[in-house]
């Protein structure tokens, strides 16, 4: 093995531990919030700052994850190729690079010549999240599950610890550099 193969080998472990982490994070702090706007510790419009910061968040998260696959699928253990092929499949289906080219990371829409208003950002979140946002943060990451789980985080961290195995990466190889 090349330098160079190892060198690509820490660039994938570092941002798959980044993905791994803002998945986490996204869907934790969304959880927590829903959490104290149902304990009444918070109105529904400062909840709604924060599902957008948190979805916002982990809609980008998602693409980067897109372009992570494409750049890095052959570093791709062979026991999870299956696994990220149905993540990238379910992220281009869901519309996700849609979504942040229009509602995430630009405020007027080129087709309609106007900005979006609020029911179609909702309408096009709502696509992403097949309608059920519990359903869609259990996707991203499943913390009741003990062992590595089926959801992106669980997949990103299978392939991560693979990829540092197979490579001799240590946890702070990454971290350090």
């Amino acid at each position: 093995m090349c330098n160079s193969d190892r060198e690509r080998a820490l660039s994938a472990v570092d941002l798959l531990n980044d993905f791994v982490g803002d998945f986490v994070t996204g869907t934790m702090v969304l959880a927590r919030f829903h959490a104290e706007h149902n304990a009444g510790s918070i109105t529904a419009e400062q909840l709604a700052g924060v599902n957008k910061m948190c979805l916002s968040h982990l809609v980008l998260g998602l693409t980067k994850w897109l372009e992570f696959y494409d750049k890095f699928h052959d570093l791709i253990p062979n026991e999870l190729k299956d696994e990220a092929k149905q993540v990238k499949r379910t992220i281009e289906a869901r519309n996700v690079l849609d979504f942040r080219h229009k509602c995430v990371g630009h405020i007027w829409d080129k087709e309609t010549n106007r900005p979006l208003v609020n029911s179609e950002i909702i309408g096009r979140l709502n696509r992403i999240m097949n309608n059920d946002v519990r359903a869609f943060l259990k996707w991203l990451n499943n913390p009741g599950s003990v062992v590595y789980s089926k959801s992106v985080a669980g997949i990103s961290e299978a392939m991560r610890d693979k990829i540092a195995a197979a490579y001799g990466i240590l946890p702070g190889d990454a971290i350090n550099r």
